[in-house]
């Protein structure tokens, strides 16, 4: 699922832990801490093999059409 602002997901994230806690006794604001620090972490490491196949282009190579 999408969200359309990351105001959006944390407020769900929120509901998802609030039942979560309910239903096994689980600190909340110390697990959405973790959980965020987790996603932000994630996002920026970038697999450098991602990209070791890329190469520049030639300008010369490069075409714009109008």
């Amino acid at each position: 699922m999408r969200y359309k602002t990351p105001a959006a997901f944390l407020s769900a994230l929120d509901q998802n832990l609030r039942a979560i806690s309910e239903k096994e006794g689980i600190d909340v604001p110390r697990l959405r801490k973790q959980m965020i620090a987790s996603l932000s972490i994630q996002s920026r490491q970038v697999d450098p093999q991602l990209y070791s196949h890329a190469a520049p282009v030639p300008k010369s190579e490069i075409r714009l059409e109008s």
